[in-house]
């Protein structure tokens, strides 16, 4: 074991992890056979070239893939092996040795120990063709206590005799329900349309989710979700992380926003999110339709009047210049998007609740100042829609509030009726404008505003 470590793990990494690294290798089948050319240099790890602290598995003969990153000390904080498609691999016990591992990613891996639940600051997990190991050996009692980031890739086998992808995907969801209690981000990408509608049926359907004030981001990339999936996902699914700010949808078949559209007008109990901001869709057949159904279009701008706080699709592309997003559907969802962004749920609030919130007079210059310097994360370079929208919608208000602290303060405290007659017809042409303003649903030309 000394001359095996000493030939194969870099100078820079501690002996101990040096050893745990050996150890969880030479269980795998293929780099057992690959012993031999240690001896020559031909089995090792190799810095990587763009980052001093990583390191690569060079192994001439052997289709296991293997890197990982040290910290300051030597000791591995990132970890990634893929035991390759002709000899899953089944990860140690030992795995626990290694305390400071921050990030775990494992391809091929048969089966996980419950001594996983010991590492004190694992944060991410990604499984990469782990089928066999949601379908037989998941220790559902293994806890993850500081896992932050949990992501599935690949989960492509066909049920055993003795499961079903139904019930394989309902162990997996009861597993997380319980076992993964501060989870901020989920993902699930390139799944078969049989695993998508059990995954959405299991977390529609489970009655506890251990996440669900922590989940900050749900992603369901190449899962042949369907108009139909995304309805499960978007009425059973999404209200169940009340904390979730995005969804991220890319590379789907969701055809059009108007069925979704139809049932929020019909459906009183509908929950609307203030949280969620990003909804990506991008490369989704409702992209084009966006751009060149004017049906379409209407109906998600109805749909982000109701969603007020998303501001991104993930939909853009870059100009021939690589320094702003083109829009690819068209000037007035971009217009909704960035009055999103710059503040739409706080002029107006939920419309079928009535609510407006009051907004501090001191907090004002941030927002605005915000809604300019943050305007290019909407997928756009950077203007001034926002800023004039908030300035227009809530301009004359603010300035009426002025006036009456102004006459206030001038009346040492009295009532705004008492201040000197300037005051008092400044106070009488702000609630005059003002009642205008309220008078019915302002209908305006959207202009984008140049920078």
């Amino acid at each position: 074991m000394d001359r095996m470590l000493e030939k194969i793990i870099p100078n820079e990494v501690s002996s101990i992890d040096g050893a745990v690294m050996v150890s969880i290798l030479s269980k795998t089948a293929d780099f057992v056979v690959d012993l031999h050319n240690i001896e020559n240099d031909r089995t090792k790890f190799e810095k990587s070239r763009n980052d001093s602290y990583s390191y690569d598995l060079f192994c001439i003969s052997s289709s296991i893939s293997c890197d990982f990153t040290i910290d300051d000390d030597g000791r591995i904080i990132r970890l990634s092996i893929n035991g390759g498609r002709r000899e899953r691999f089944a990860l140690p016990e030992i795995i626990a040795r290694l305390e400071r591992l921050t990030d775990l990613t494992l391809g091929h891996c048969q089966s996980i120990p419950m001594e996983l639940s010991n590492l004190p600051q694992l944060k991410a997990l990604t499984l990469i063709h782990c089928s066999d190991l949601f379908d037989n050996s998941l220790p559902v009692q293994m806890v993850l206590s500081k896992l932050k980031e949990f992501s599935i890739c690949n989960y492509r086998s066909e049920p055993t005799p003795m499961s079903t992808s139904t019930s394989t995907s309902t162990q997996l969801i009861a597993w997380m329900s319980k076992q993964l209690p501060i989870l901020e981000e989920l993902g699930f990408f390139f799944l078969q349309k049989n695993r998508t509608d059990s995954v959405l049926n299991a977390l529609s359907t489970v009655k506890y989710l251990c996440f669900q004030y922590t989940l900050k981001s749900l992603t369901m990339e190449r899962c042949s979700i369907d108009q139909k999936s995304f309805e499960t996902l978007w009425f059973d699914v999404r209200p169940k992380f009340p904390k979730m700010s995005a969804l991220n949808l890319h590379n789907n078949r969701i055809e059009s926003i108007q069925p979704t559209v139809e049932r929020i007008k019909n459906d009183d109990i509908t929950i609307i999110s203030k949280s969620l901001q990003v909804l990506d869709l991008s490369s989704n057949p409702i992209t084009k339709l966006l751009k060149d159904d004017p049906i379409e279009n209407a109906a998600m701008l109805s749909f982000l009047e109701s969603y007020n706080a998303i501001y991104s699709f993930g939909i853009g592309n870059y100009d021939a210049n690589r320094q702003a997003y083109v829009c690819d559907y068209g000037s007035n969802i971009e217009y909704a998007l960035r009055t999103n962004h710059a503040g739409r749920s706080i002029v107006e609030g939920d419309d079928r609740k009535d609510d407006r919130p009051l907004v501090p007079l001191s907090l004002w210059p941030t927002i605005l100042e915000r809604a300019y310097k943050k305007s290019d994360c909407t997928n756009y370079a950077k203007n001034a829609t926002g800023l004039n929208y908030l300035v227009r919608e809530v301009g004359p208000a603010l300035i009426c509030r002025c006036i009456a602290l102004r006459a206030q303060s001038n009346n040492g405290g009295g009532d705004e009726g008492h201040g000197n007659n300037n005051d008092n017809n400044d106070i009488k042409k702000c609630k005059d404008s003002t009642s205008v303003l309220k008078g019915g649903e302002r209908k305006r030309k959207r202009n984008l505003v140049d920078e």
